[in-house]
């Protein structure tokens, strides 16, 4: 037989350093103290959360003759929407005591009496910090949207009833560019406004013409354009000057020309997701609105809203390096209660970041980009500094 070819000294010194015995061990330590915290605060959450809308949800579902299915489901979307809201505070809190728990439990002094440095030692954090890009971005983007938009639609919780509320047909008014329009919003079968009269202005906003039609459907070989055939319309006559209104007389204001077709730059995804807030908006649905030209004036910030899921999936993992290092900083200094409180502020302090960035954006305090690049920077700056600094000060120990 063939001896196997031998592994290159560094490919093995790699997958030592991140497959090794320390670093599974490790890896099912950090696991069992992020689970334990996540299951904790989303089961208290949750708890809290149906046990005003338990009852009505089950009569509701008694109503329908399915009771036991709709009480779970609304339970199990309840615990999606909450555990991806808990995700980034249970990540930090978790691995801060998983780092106390191993420095109490003596296996810390073990560690580091046979030479590993922080970096050395901590590969199953980093593995763990790079698995959370894309469990945050997945929870963010795809296990949110989905359970919100399932309670919603299934008419489950109050999410559900507010969306049943906001559904119904009901009269609005709309600016669209140089129109403004009058219109019931319906949903069923597709979206579409009727009855509706639409206000044409010029640029001095002056009325030229008023349209009104029945219904305006979306067009099929106009994606983007919702169309009324046979609209009544009004052109606007040009005023006729002081002596009528000194005679007292009534001039007319317009004059009835014709019926002809009308349509409306309004997006159709636009009405299908009026009323929800874009944190809520499935991840292509946002894209597509966050570009999309047909909207009306005064939009939600889809834009902004996709800038910070998007940038809100490296806070976890970025901030998760920058707390295990204030922890092994503070744990040297002062002890081990002082390092565990230390972490708790620094996690408390990473997701009070990420909730100032997000009003950042959505109020438009400077750049967005860098108001959306701003937090994971100075993250990944302070990882880099409490490397630098952790290395030395434990080599020379």
């Amino acid at each position: 037989m063939r001896a196997p070819a031998p592994t290159p000294r560094a490919w093995g010194r790699l997958r030592r350093f991140a497959l090794g015995v320390h670093t599974r061990a490790m890896l099912c330590h950090h696991l069992w103290f992020i689970s334990l915290t996540l299951f904790a605060i989303v089961g208290s959450v949750t708890a809290i959360n149906v046990s005003s809308e338990i009852a009505q949800v089950w009569a509701e579902g008694a109503a329908l003759g399915a009771a036991p299915s709709r009480t779970a489901a609304y339970i199990a979307y309840r615990l999606l929407d909450n555990g991806s809201q808990a995700f980034p505070i249970a990540f930090l809190l978790g691995l801060i005591w998983a780092e106390a728990a191993h420095a109490a439990s003596g296996r810390l002094a073990m560690v580091r009496t046979v030479g590993m440095s922080f970096a050395g030692r901590s590969a199953a954090l980093f593995i763990l910090a790079a698995a959370s890009v894309p469990a945050q971005f997945l929870l963010d983007n795809v296990v949110r949207p989905y359970a919100f938009m399932s309670l919603s639609r299934s008419h489950l919780g109050e999410y559900g009833w507010a969306y049943a509320a906001a559904r119904k047909p009901h009269a609005s008014w709309l600016a669209v560019g140089g129109r403004v329009i009058q219109a019931t919003l319906q949903d069923a079968p597709d979206p579409k406004l009727g009855p509706a009269t639409v206000y044409d202005f010029d640029a001095q906003g002056d009325l030229l013409r008023v349209a009104e039609a029945g219904v305006f459907a979306v067009s099929p070989a106009e994606p983007f354009l919702l169309r009324a055939r046979g609209a009544s319309v009004w052109t606007m006559q040009p005023d006729r000057g002081e002596a009528a209104s000194a005679a007292g007389a009534e001039a007319p204001v317009g004059a009835r020309v014709h019926q002809e077709d009308i349509t409306i730059a309004l997006s159709p995804r636009w009405l299908l997701y009026r009323g929800i807030h874009p944190k809520y908006v499935p991840l292509p649905d946002l894209i597509a609105l966050s570009r999309d030209r047909a909207l009306p004036n005064n939009p939600p910030q889809y834009a902004e809203w996709l800038r910070i899921r998007l940038s809100q999936a490296l806070t976890p993992g970025l901030a998760a390096i920058a707390v295990a290092g204030l922890f092994a900083v503070a744990y040297d200094l002062w002890g081990l209660a002082a390092a565990a409180m230390a972490g708790l502020a620094a996690s408390y302090l990473a997701y009070l970041g990420a909730r100032i960035a997000a009003i950042a954006i959505e109020s438009h305090l400077g750049p967005a980009i860098v108001a959306a690049a701003a937090l994971p920077l100075a993250l990944a700056a302070a990882d880099g500094w409490l490397l630098y600094r952790l290395s030395p000060r434990e080599h020379h120990r």
